[in-house]
């Protein structure tokens, strides 16, 4: 059954036409994926169709003036179980700086001890060494080829940007999103992979790049980055990427994650406001704010109840495109300081579940509010690698 599927996966696949530029999408989960085919016939206007891996989750190819015609369709159709239109995610640090290069090439050992006043402050006293490896996802811009140390940690990659056949992190002179500059996102996941790397060195990284190099990714590119991961073992993913938007399909998606046993890392964001970015503000994903190095709010990290975590977010060095190190800020850093963590603790207990996961994050930090008075109750608790580890592994 799972040899005919995955078939017939490949060959609806291969009727999308993907161009951004000239068309848009709807993502659905449906009720049987064996029931695409007749979908598709039933939907003149579709004229493209593509699947996230064998999972239940598809985006139907669309013209925009179709579009919610479609979606209001697709909504009454019993073979559906919800539909909704496509969205834009990007990486919170666009609205903030790029990474300021450092001439150095990077060297996890080296780059771990220039960090230690980021190590110090989540009480993680030296390198993690002799640890079970685990397969960790990161879905992002990718992991740049300059870094063949970080490469040789990956297992299994894939593109799922349009236009993009590898996973290569590297400036390809992109402005997306039309603000007049260009590539503000290049670096952006081969820095989360180098420091996730100097907490966990022998971690398994599974790679989904689905942000281009300007940061820009959709909810689409970031499903199937996630069950790619999924489908792939990571039990423990980070996505540093964010929408203000609510969506009730991604909620429901995140279940699916969590239900496969994975768990989600995913930053607060970084417009200096009260909210959260989703996927962060969904209740099954680990939201991460972000703070300076005396444990103080740091003023572009976002601040709301929905976080459960807070770690250092300036001045972390980490591999950056071109081969180097650099310095970046933001709560996307903050993140895979978490996830680092996670996987360092499920290498001796691998089988922890989603919620245990979650548990032991919220319940092994250190209480800031006393530091962060006008912010209580909504930095989440500062990460503590000892406590955390002690939580994971009981």
């Amino acid at each position: 059954m799972k040899k005919n599927l995955r078939v017939l996966i490949t060959l609806i696949s291969l009727m999308a036409t993907i161009n951004i530029a000239l068309a848009n999408g709807v993502i659905a989960r449906v009720v049987d994926p064996a029931q695409i085919p007749s979908i598709v016939a039933d939907y003149p206007q579709i004229f493209g169709v593509e699947v996230a891996g064998l999972s239940p989750f598809v985006r139907f190819e669309v013209s925009r003036s179709n579009m919610e015609a479609l979606e209001l369709a697709l909504g009454q159709d019993v073979r559906i179980v919800w539909v909704e239109e496509e969205e834009e995610f990007d990486s919170p640090e666009n609205q903030s700086s790029h990474g300021s290069s450092v001439a150095a090439i990077y060297d996890r050992t080296a780059t771990f001890a220039l960090n230690t006043g980021i190590w110090r402050q989540i009480n993680l006293s030296g390198l993690t060494r002799r640890l079970l490896p685990i397969r960790v996802g990161i879905v992002d811009t990718g992991v740049s080829r300059f870094q063949p140390s970080i490469r040789r940690n990956v297992v299994a990659s894939a593109s799922f940007v349009h236009g993009s056949p590898t996973i290569d992190d590297v400036p390809t002179n992109l402005d997306t999103n039309l603000n007049g500059q260009f590539d503000e996102g290049a670096g952006h996941g081969t820095m989360i992979a180098g420091i996730i790397l100097q907490i966990v060195p022998n971690t398994r990284l599974v790679v989904a790049k689905s942000a281009d190099s300007d940061g820009i990714a959709t909810s689409w590119s970031v499903m199937k980055g996630v069950v790619f991961c999924v489908e792939n073992g990571a039990k423990v993913i980070n996505v540093s990427l964010g929408s203000p938007n609510h969506l009730a399909g991604f909620s429901e998606f995140l279940d699916w994650v969590s239900d496969a046993g994975s768990v989600i890392v995913s930053p607060i964001g970084n417009n200096g406001l009260k909210m959260t970015l989703f996927p962060a503000g969904y209740s099954s994903v680990i939201c991460c704010s972000g703070l300076l190095p005396n444990n103080t709010k740091a003023p572009f990290s976002n601040w709301e109840s929905k976080a459960m975590v807070s770690t250092p977010a300036t001045g972390i060095l980490s591999a950056w495109h071109d081969g180097g190190t650099a310095v970046w800020s933001g709560t996307s850093f903050s993140a895979p300081l978490v996830t680092g963590c996670i996987a360092a603790g499920l290498s001796a207990k691998p089988f922890k579940t989603p919620s245990q996961i979650r548990s032991a994050v919220k319940n092994s930090g250190r209480d800031i509010d006393g530091i962060n008075l006008n912010y209580r109750g909504q930095l989440g608790r500062l990460l503590d690698f000892k406590n955390l580890m002690f939580l994971l592994r009981k």
